[in-house]
């Protein structure tokens, strides 16, 4: 599951009241605020077994866990993160206007307020991949290695909008088409609906990445209203964006 982070700049201003934007920002500043543990005891709100998953396929055991970046998030799983990002989604990034620039992805995933939803194989699963590392204790090696996929996310405000914006999704490919990219984006899904506040979730994808595009419309993401649309040249030429802003109402999903 690969798709563009970049957010857009060009789009419409939403008025609101001086008292709902005071609002919005202390709810998202208490978010950002929160602790691992807190974070998921209160906007989570997980079942026991949440941090486990079993690949229906292969029986391979998976292990998720949600740490915030700059905090417990170490700098090599930061780095099997964006590892998995340049592998993923850096074909789509070449390919586009924007280039690939490893420095300023870097940059913005380790972002402070960012929370990664990590999958890590077991060390069984992962022994039997053929993968490798030595665990220094520190969150390298084996610890780091064994990462397969994240979903990574930020309580932030678009527009004077309280929203959940969803930045990456990245899964390797024996891990897609069977239930776990569901599973992550249902997680950040709750995580907006219990979120006070919160109206929707928000993330951005690459126009030619029509995989990731058909999950996140069956997960109920519809075109935003922010999505920047075609532009007409002088010439008369028709540009057409290269991503799109998509995001899904909490509605239905509050507890």
């Amino acid at each position: 599951m690969a798709h563009a982070s970049k957010r857009s700049s060009h789009r419409p201003t939403r008025v609101t009241s001086r008292r709902a934007k005071e609002t919005a920002e202390a709810g998202i500043k208490k978010a950002n605020e929160m602790s691992d543990d807190e974070f998921i005891r209160e906007y989570l709100q997980p079942s026991e077994s949440w941090t486990k998953w079993t690949h229906p396929q292969s029986g391979d055991k998976y292990t998720l866990s949600l740490k915030r970046a700059g905090s417990s998030l170490s700098e090599a799983e930061l780095e099997a993160c964006y590892n998995l990002v340049e592998e993923l989604s850096g074909p789509d990034y070449k390919a586009s206007s924007y280039g690939w620039h490893p420095e300023s992805k870097r940059e913005e995933m380790r972002s402070p307020d960012l929370r990664y939803i990590l999958v890590k194989a077991d060390k069984r699963t992962t022994a039997a991949s053929g993968q490798d590392g030595d665990d220094d204790g520190d969150g390298s090696g084996d610890e780091a290695e064994s990462i397969q996929g994240f979903a990574s996310l930020m309580p932030t405000t678009e527009d004077n909008l309280p929203v959940i914006y969803c930045y990456e999704m990245q899964l390797r490919p024996e891990l897609q088409g069977v239930g776990l990219g569901q599973r992550l984006m249902n997680h950040v899904l709750t995580v907006a609906a219990n979120t006070p506040g919160v109206e929707k979730t928000m993330l951005s994808c690459f126009k030619r990445n029509d995989g990731a595009r058909r999950f996140y419309e069956r997960m109920g993401f519809e075109t935003d209203a922010s999505s920047p649309g075609d532009r007409k040249l002088r010439s008369g030429k028709v540009v057409s964006p290269e991503y799109l802003i998509l995001s899904c109402g909490v509605e239905g999903r509050r507890r």
